[in-house]
């Protein structure tokens, strides 16, 4: 249970990977989308891979339901139902029989799936609920933000939420937002070969639950990213990085966890453990920013107003202090004007709202740099800094544009030479055959003269 933990001066990482701990029992829900848009190849590449699932990702100690929705909400059965092997033979036989039609009532669907966790679920039970749609809501409840606000209202046993989106037409900020406030993750299924594969591979990662509602706490710490797992499945890990106070020395940590097994039960477990020193400078430092910018973008996700700016303005901050690439950064491509040499630097970068702009009056080794290109980054700009920043994409834009021009004309000129100069050779080379042609059959005029020379040779 103590797993290894690593130090770098005040900063540490520890990981925690607990495989050997008993398998807890699990309700696996499948919330299906079968609206017309599943006609054909999906649905078909869908209805195997739930065979595929209900026969080999069941324990007798499971239970699960399936649900399918478009226009209105059927139920297979109207209770969790224990997984024997008369059930899921059953259930198998019924996922045969789907047929697609109609609209996609996501709201409805959902709102369905989580009343029935609600009033059937067994309390030692780790409820998990795989939702699957290829579209967004076009019936029933169509605003996002009352979809997730009714979701989140409903989830009150804290089932975790897997949502698949199958296709590039599915309305993937709709499925983070909901997937993200209700403890799991969110996925894309691609329109190919593999389709079967991912979506067995998605539910086999959640598929043998250890741990549900994990809390670790640490002694004399100063911050950390985020330290609470809903659920913890085997194969998965648990990793939290963060900094101690200043003073402390991190040769031992002591620390402290809990977690439940059911929703009755909490165990807790108190450890001090040996630090190992880490091998690499500032690597620790760099994956406590990295992991806590993937936190921060995805609280941003499901944040509004104020709070989601405040949660935007401190992922930008930290990723700029630690030089990374995140949704809230981009690469700055800039051009040494002495030596026209290029690199990428983020060094001398500025954020304007999303948009990274570099600092022109800002020299590098004494040589005066320019912008070269700018990928990425929203639209968002403000103050003096951003008309800087348009003027020197406007002038860049002008100057390709020109030399695009000027390449063009050049361009047909050539070939222009080239094709004249081409039927001109064709043209002097048909002459010379009908001149050489004619040479050949030429009779002499003098006609007596070549009569008399043959009365001499006869």
């Amino acid at each position: 249970m103590n797993g290894q933990l690593h130090y770098e001066e005040s900063f540490f990482v520890h990981y925690l990977a607990p495989d050997w701990l008993p398998v807890l029992p699990k309700s696996l829900v499948f919330v299906i989308d079968i609206s017309s848009s599943m006609k054909g190849i999906k649905l078909q590449q869908c209805k195997s891979a739930l065979r595929q699932i209900l026969r080999t990702l069941l324990s007798p100690t499971d239970s699960f339901a399936i649900l399918t929705f478009s226009s209105d909400v059927s139920m297979w059965k109207q209770s969790l139902t224990i997984a024997t092997e008369d059930k899921v033979s059953e259930a198998v036989a019924y996922v045969n029989g789907l047929s697609a039609s109609g609209s996609t009532n996501i709201n409805g669907a959902l709102l369905t799936a989580f009343e029935l966790v609600k009033h059937s679920l067994q309390p030692s039970h780790v409820p998990i609920i795989v939702f699957l749609t290829d579209g967004e809501p076009t019936i029933g409840v169509t605003d996002s933000r009352e979809i997730c606000f009714d979701i989140k209202t409903v989830n009150i046993w804290s089932a975790s939420l897997y949502c698949l989106a199958f296709g590039n037409d599915a309305n993937m900020k709709l499925l983070t937002h909901l997937a993200y406030e209700n403890g799991g993750d969110v996925r894309r299924i691609t329109e190919a070969s593999t389709a079967v594969s991912d979506f067995v591979g998605i539910v086999t990662e959640v598929s043998v639950p250890l741990m549900r509602n994990v809390q670790m706490s640490y002694r004399r710490l100063d911050y950390a990213t985020r330290m609470d797992v809903p659920v913890y499945f085997r194969g998965s890990e648990i990793l939290v990085a963060g900094r101690m106070q200043s003073g402390i020395a991190i040769n031992q940590l002591e620390f402290s966890m809990s977690y439940s097994t059911s929703l009755m039960n909490k165990f807790t477990v108190n450890h001090t453990l040996e630090a190992l020193p880490s091998k690499r400078n500032d690597s620790l430092q760099r994956l406590y920013a990295n992991k806590r910018c993937r936190e921060l973008y995805r609280q941003y996700l499901v944040e509004d107003g104020d709070m989601a700016n405040a949660t935007w303005n401190s992922l930008v901050n930290l990723s700029l202090m630690y030089h990374l690439v995140t949704p809230a950064t981009v690469m700055v491509v800039i051009q040494t004007v002495a030596n026209s040499s290029l690199y990428h630097s983020n060094k001398h970068s500025k954020i304007i709202g999303k948009v990274v702009h570099y600092d022109d009056s800002v020299s590098n080794n004494g040589h005066h740099q320019d912008m070269f290109t700018v990928s990425g980054g929203p639209p968002v700009i403000h103050g003096d800094s951003g008309a800087n920043y348009v003027q020197q994409k406007t002038r860049y834009s002008k100057s390709v544009l020109i030399g695009g021009i000027v390449g063009g004309v050049c361009l047909i000129v050539v070939v222009s030479v080239i094709m004249v100069v081409r039927i001109w050779k064709r043209k002097l080379r048909r002459t010379q055959q009908e001149i050489s042609r004619s040479q050949e059959f030429e009779v002499p005029d003098d006609r007596e003269t070549l009569l008399d020379s043959v009365d001499r040779s006869s």
